[in-house]
C-alpha cells in the first residue's frame, strides 16, 4: 500500500490490460488471477 514503485491492480479493474503488464518490470500474480486474466483477454 505504501511501497514506492509498487502498483496493486485488481484483475477486474479497467486498469488491468496488456499494456500495463508489458510496461511492468516484474509482475507477481496468484494462479487464480492469471486464470481470470486469461479469460478477460480471450
Amino acid at each position: 500500500r505504501n511501497l514506492p514503485h509498487v502498483a496493486l491492480l485488481d484483475v477486474h479493474a479497467a486498469a488491468m490490460d496488456p499494456v500495463t503488464l508489458v510496461r511492468a518490470e516484474k509482475v507477481v500474480m496468484t494462479e487464480a488471477a492469471v486464470k481470470e486474466l486469461e479469460e478477460l483477454l480471450k
